[in-house]
């Protein structure tokens, strides 16, 4: 028997991928539906140490993020982007704190350094814009996304570029 479910794809783009899994649309299950499993899927994807808490402000801070990220993926780079989309992302991103590091190997290392969800978030949006610089195939190669495992094989083709 063959597994028809989509290969899950790796790195930053496997940890977008994944974030925009956490919600369903075949079942409506979201994992951000409670602060007890968005609390497990941000310490589980190394977003946040175990013990943060969160709030409902955050579940929803987080959700609108995850919306307006499949936004950008579903429009394709076309004028179709919501504005609200946009918006959202541009809102997150400027309560987002990014440092710069430096670092023996990769010479430096933007961090975000915000204060509870902001900073997976960051770490959220940083994964978002260097997939899209080195794979221009964020915006470009998924269009008509209507379900999950439509999203998922896009987003894996386009990490296998």
């Amino acid at each position: 028997m063959v597994d028809a479910r989509p290969a899950a794809a790796s790195g930053q783009l496997g940890l977008v991928q994944s974030f925009l899994n956490t919600f369903d649309l075949e079942s409506s299950r979201d994992l951000f539906s409670d602060t007890g499993t968005a609390g497990t899927w941000l310490v589980e994807s190394r977003l946040a140490s175990p013990g943060t808490r969160f709030d409902d402000d955050d579940l929803r801070r987080l959700s609108d993020v995850r919306r307006a990220l499949h936004d950008l993926v579903a429009a394709d780079g076309s004028a179709g982007l919501q504005r609200r989309a946009v918006t959202t992302l541009n809102e997150a991103a400027r309560r987002v704190r990014l440092g710069v590091r430096l670092h023996p190997i990769d010479g430096y290392r933007l961090v975000a350094e915000g204060v509870g969800v902001d900073r997976p978030i960051g770490e959220l949006l940083m994964a978002v814009t260097s997939s899209m610089a080195r794979q221009s195939c964020m915006t470009t190669r998924v269009l008509g996304v209507e379900d999950r495992s439509t999203l998922a094989k896009s987003l894996t083709a386009c990490s296998k570029r």
